[in-house]
């Protein structure tokens, strides 16, 4: 009988043991993704380290499609962010540009607030050439590549979901507000002096049309 005793105490304590691994460590082994996350806020231009990365566990349902896992992290390191990443923020390779990116000489970056833009796509991204037009004159202001599109916390408006060409991007993070483009001083000059004469919410931002035959 001291035998079967010894065993049962065993197998109780081997249970008591498989049950505490199992809540400790199996349940989320099992039940949670690996994702890669910022450590700590990086601002827009800051070039991306080791020490910048961590691993977050996530719920499948709560992970952002397409986001990089631990696996990834030497394919961003090195990178330049984007615009301002947040810490514990899920990232995204769209969250990234190669270091080494400049503006072209003689251009900056200007914003377009959006007390003055009359109308644009919800679809638009950094990257994308727009045709910015003074209304209600229709005068064509030129043609211009966007840095950078933000919402009311100046935090980018990037796609939820991997979108396969313009007509894909049905997942913003959220609602665009402000557009920034790249341009020169004369260039931005031009367009303040549109917006001046023609008053508040009056220019018409347009994808150029052959980002849409590309889609």
């Amino acid at each position: 009988m001291k035998w079967k005793t010894i065993a049962g105490i065993v197998l109780i304590a081997l249970s008591v043991a498989a049950m505490y691994i199992w809540e400790t460590r199996g349940r989320d082994r099992l039940l949670l993704q690996p994702v890669l996350s910022a450590a700590a806020d990086m601002e827009a231009g800051h070039v991306v380290t080791e020490e910048d990365l961590s691993v977050l566990e996530v719920l499948p349902q709560t992970a952002v499609s397409g986001a990089l896992s631990p696996a990834d992290a030497g394919q961003i390191i090195g990178l330049r962010a984007g615009h301002r990443v947040a810490a514990n923020q899920q990232l995204l390779p769209s969250d990234f540009a190669a270091a080494g990116v400049r503006l072209p000489k003689g251009k900056s970056v200007y914003v377009l607030p959006s007390e003055w833009i009359l109308s644009r796509s919800c679809s638009l991204r950094a990257g994308d050439k727009v045709q910015i037009y003074a209304m209600p004159e229709k005068k064509l202001l030129g043609t211009y590549s966007l840095a950078f599109v933000r919402d009311t916390q100046e935090q980018e408006v990037v796609d939820l979901e991997r979108a396969d060409g313009v007509l894909g991007r049905t997942s913003p993070s959220s609602i665009i507000s402000s557009l920034e483009i790249i341009c020169t001083n004369g260039e931005f000059f031009s367009i303040y002096d549109a917006v001046q004469e023609a008053g508040p919410f009056c220019l018409l931002v347009v994808m150029e049309e052959k980002q849409w035959e590309e889609s």
